[in-house]
């Protein structure tokens, strides 16, 4: 079966004039799989994404995880330029692949053009209440790999993820671990929510760590809608240059 889709996001608020972009595919879906090209997200994002309570709002976990040391969340990538494949689930378990010739469009960054190449996969396996999931990620410069754990039922979501970062920067290779926790608590329609993020200081330079707490209220008032009260906050080493929600609201 034929597939494709068109995504993008408008700025109500009319700071930016144009469209943004977002995932947009064509491809192909049948029992042996999914296959798409176009721009899409990676593996190694979904499967962060796929366990934050706070997915999209100020609290977002990408203030941590996906940066080292730095405001830029490099490795929550919506790819350009790609190829992916998502095998069909047995026995709960799926295997994602993406290759990308230029991730971010912008052309090699140098005569080598394999600098803006990109490779990610991911295995998850779920059963509902139990989630586990792997997911690796490479490029010519840098490399990530992401452990993540979920558990949900009817009135309690908890999830784990641990991060290993890796930015080899004109030879200087700069290392990160983070963790990242999150629990939350269902009474009817109401959830109330906890996160706790922390990135080791690199290799490199102490002090470069940082740590987020948030805290949230979530009312649903429909199967499509929900309001929400958010808060969070991101404390740095002295050498540390982490934002907040630097990977989704700016």
């Amino acid at each position: 079966q034929g597939m494709w889709q068109y995504e993008s996001a408008i700025d109500v608020s009319g700071e930016t004039g144009s469209l943004s972009a977002r995932n947009r595919y064509i491809g192909l879906t049948g029992d042996i799989g999914t296959l798409l090209v176009g721009v899409y997200d990676t593996p190694f994002k979904a499967v962060a994404r796929s366990i934050d309570i706070f997915n999209e709002t100020i609290a977002d976990s990408r203030t941590i995880l996906g940066s080292i040391n730095s405001a830029t969340n490099i490795f929550n990538q919506r790819a350009q330029n790609s190829v992916f494949y998502k095998s069909p689930k047995i026995n709960g378990i799926q295997f994602k692949a993406l290759y990308s010739a230029d991730y971010d469009g912008t052309g090699a960054a140098s005569v080598d053009a394999k600098t803006k190449e990109l490779s990610s996969a991911s295995l998850v396996f779920d059963q509902g209440i139990l989630s586990l999931a792997a997911a690796f990620e490479g490029r010519r410069q840098e490399s990530g790999l992401r452990i993540a754990a979920r558990i949900k039922t009817e009135g309690v979501f908890s999830s784990f993820i641990y991060e290993s970062l890796a930015n080899d920067n004109g030879g200087t290779v700069l290392d990160r671990n983070a963790f990242a926790f999150n629990f939350a608590y269902h009474i009817g329609l109401v959830s109330f929510a906890l996160s706790y993020a922390i990135a080791d200081a690199n290799e490199l330079s102490d002090e470069t760590g940082a740590k987020m707490y948030s805290f949230g209220i979530f009312q649903s008032l429909s199967k499509n809608t929900r309001v929400y009260l958010t808060a969070a906050a991101t404390t740095n080493g002295d050498n540390g240059n982490y934002l907040l929600a630097s990977g989704d609201h700016g």
